[in-house]
């Protein structure tokens, strides 16, 4: 959904209770069930800020539903925007709007000119992302993940790089968020006290596999 989704009268009026996978701005009139955003990025950045990396690349194909608002996709990159400023950590964003090699040389020219200690890489979203990645940053004479860290957030699950074991990951469960919202619904159908506006998030699990390392001077 839009992150600023504007359907609030139209909410407030439907006799039936409206429960609202993902949060819209104005959230007063439905119930919301969506993903623990915020939690997932506080968990990647913990375990990045105890191994020492202090300079972050943010990246993912992610760049035409970031300017269209895309709910999750926004929330996620605010999320680990304000934290990353809470811990002191440097901050790159590069967001594409294609997979393609050329794409990913022009993004990462552009990220390593900003900030050239960049030793972490978070992509968004967009699994597909992490193969060529993988292959610009060995383009550059950096390995992955001796050299660069790589992680990936907020995506379908089972990224994949290129020849390489798959990343770190903290992938999306639109399963059990959507198995969660028809459950508020039944529950709010049968009589139980749900307050209107309120917001329930369901957990991520972080997935392991050896890609964020220790940072090395």
């Amino acid at each position: 959904m839009d992150h600023s989704r504007g359907r609030k009268h139209i909410d407030a009026t439907l006799p039936i209770p409206v429960v609202s996978i993902g949060i819209p701005v104005n959230r007063e009139a439905v119930y919301s069930v969506d993903s623990d955003f915020e939690g997932m990025a506080r968990n990647m950045l913990d375990k990045a800020y105890a191994l020492g990396h202090r300079h972050i690349l943010l990246t993912g194909l992610v760049a035409p539903a970031f300017v269209d608002g895309s709910n999750f996709i926004v929330r996620i990159a605010e999320s680990i925007r304000d934290y990353c400023e809470e811990l002191g950590i440097e901050l790159t964003v590069g967001f594409t709007a294609r997979d393609t090699m050329a794409d990913i040389r022009l993004m990462l020219d552009e990220a390593f000119a900003a900030d050239p200690k960049i030793s972490l890489a978070i992509v968004e979203s967009s699994a597909s992302t992490a193969s060529p990645l993988t292959m610009g940053l060995t383009e550059r004479g950096l390995r992955v993940p001796e050299d660069v860290s790589l992680m990936v957030c907020a995506a379908a699950g089972n990224p994949s790089m290129a020849g390489r074991l798959r990343p770190d990951e903290m992938p999306m469960n639109p399963n059990a968020t959507c198995r969660r919202a028809v459950e508020v619904m039944v529950e709010v159908l049968s009589g139980k006290p749900y307050p209107k506006g309120s917001v329930e998030f369901t957990p991520v699990e972080y997935r392991a596999r050896g890609t964020l390392v220790p940072y090395k001077k």
